[in-house]
């Protein structure tokens, strides 16, 4: 199985540019998808780490207020437990997507950095370099 702590550090470091991913993009970046269940069971794990850690939110595409609140309402930090459901494996593509409906006009759920989680993802970055797991 991948190194949920290894995800966690992968998914910070994405975000520290961006801030804001949808779910499907950031597991696509953070492991090589090969459809492996581990890899979507990490990543989960990783997910409800960091929204444990306070970290980082969730929420769904369009529902961001504008200011990054380090204090993220209480809905923001709780790991939806129909989350895994979500996803699909495209062999053809060779990636993560989404289960039901259309990336382009589903709204999808969505990892967002608090300040906190801004903070160690520059850190990780410094020690680490970019996209360090994929040298």
């Amino acid at each position: 199985m991948l190194n949920v702590d290894e995800i966690t550090r992968r998914i910070l470091a994405e975000l520290e540019e961006a801030e804001i991913e949808n779910v499907f993009s950031t597991l696509n970046t953070v492991v090589a998808p090969t459809g492996a269940t581990d890899e979507l069971t990490a990543f989960i794990q990783a997910i409800q780490t960091l929204l444990d850690a306070g970290l980082i939110t969730l929420g769904l595409t369009g529902s961001w207020p504008r200011v990054v609140d380090d204090a993220p309402a209480e809905d923001d930090r709780v790991l939806p437990p129909d989350l895994a459901t979500c996803f699909r494996f495209d062999a053809e593509r060779s990636l993560w997507t989404l289960r039901n409906g259309e990336l382009r006009t589903s709204r999808l759920p969505e990892i967002r950095l608090t300040k906190t989680g801004r903070e160690q993802s520059k850190t990780i970055l410094d020690q680490s370099g970019y996209r360090w797991w994929r040298q």
